[in-house]
């Protein structure tokens, strides 16, 4: 069970989600973490391209890198004092349902 205390209208996660980790995220500097490698760089590409839409829309937008097919993610809000919120949660989810359709 996860505890959640408020801050600056956030909730904030002092434990992760069970299903977030056992969908491969783990935590990382105080983040979120996935590594994402796809078929080659286009793929990788479509991948952070149909991302950012959400990012956009959801006004939340991740740490990542990528190196030719591998993309990596790091997820926290800023805007809550940099830890992992029920927001990262959100878009790991939404990140995983893009990724799986392009795996």
């Amino acid at each position: 069970m996860r505890h959640l205390q408020q801050y600056r209208g956030f909730e904030i996660q002092e434990t992760l989600k069970p299903i977030t980790q056992t969908e491969g995220w783990v935590t990382d500097d105080n983040s979120l973490y996935k590594k994402y490698v796809f078929a080659d760089f286009n793929v990788a590409m479509e991948f952070m391209n149909e991302v950012a839409e959400v990012c956009n829309q959801m006004n939340h937008h991740p740490k990542w890198t990528n190196i030719y097919k591998e993309v990596e993610c790091w997820l926290r809000t800023h805007d809550a004092g940099d830890v992992v919120t029920d927001k990262d949660h959100e878009l790991a989810q939404a990140m995983d349902r893009i990724a799986s359709r392009l795996l």
